[in-house]
């Protein structure tokens, strides 16, 4: 599954600008290769594999795990980061944590 998710993050290296029709920005090749990152650093862990992985239309990149239900979201420009967030049951927010790059 891993492997299937490094694929579609690799794919989102052919998004242009505008790539949705409504002024989507792509994702950086720096965005990517970090978001790459943190699946070997999450497939490390032994966490489990996301089940869809997305580019968002302000050029970060969302990974979403179904159980536990959490989202990472890794976005920047020059200063990369990743912000991991996880769920109680029902929905609610239980944290929501931002890391820099250099953590992985």
């Amino acid at each position: 599954m891993w492997g299937n998710i490094r694929r579609k993050i690799e794919l989102m290296r052919q998004l242009a600008d505008d790539w949705d029709g409504a002024d989507a920005v792509a994702p950086t090749p720096s965005v990517i290769d970090y978001a790459i990152k943190w699946t070997y650093a999450f497939e490390d862990a032994a966490s489990g594999s996301p089940y869809h992985a997305m580019a968002l239309p302000d050029g970060r990149i969302s990974m979403v795990w179904e159980s536990p239900r959490k989202i990472l979201e890794v976005e920047g420009e020059e200063r990369l980061s990743a912000t991991l967030i996880t769920f109680q049951p029902g929905g609610t927010v239980a944290e929501a944590v931002r890391e820099p790059m250099e953590s992985i």
